[in-house]
């Protein structure tokens, strides 16, 4: 039987740039890079805490739900969307929270560029 496992071009970058982190020789801007082993994720720099709704906070609900976003060259949250929705009005909280949130834009050779992200918004005990 054949284990072997097959990774898209950009896992492989992916991994690559985490292995590389992991040993301390990730390139010289000091962070992981990604797909074209020159490019610097997106850094969060002001944070928005997701509303947790009364009904949810009422029926006890602990999960998360996942957004998928493109932070733009100026650091801002573009076509943010839900990818793992939850309900009872949490997807709604996420969305709003995270278009409000800030990012030192993704680096690519010293150039802003924009950048897709998934974030995991919690709701319940720690919210």
């Amino acid at each position: 039987m054949n284990t072997q496992i097959a990774l898209s071009r950009r896992g492989k970058a992916l991994l690559c740039a985490v292995l590389l982190a992991m040993v301390g020789v990730a390139n010289a801007q000091g962070g992981p890079t990604f797909q074209d082993g020159v490019t610097t994720p997106p850094v969060l720099t002001h944070f928005v805490r997701a509303e947790y709704p009364a009904e949810a906070r009422k029926a006890g609900f602990v999960g998360y739900c996942i957004v998928r976003l493109t932070v733009d060259e100026r650091g801002i949250p573009k076509n943010v969307r839900v990818t793992r929705p939850v309900g009872m009005g949490l997807d709604q909280s996420a969305i709003d929270a995270v278009k409000q949130e800030r990012f030192k834009p993704a680096m690519r050779g010293g150039r802003p560029v924009a950048f897709p992200l998934s974030i995991k918004v919690p709701f319940g005990q720690s919210s």
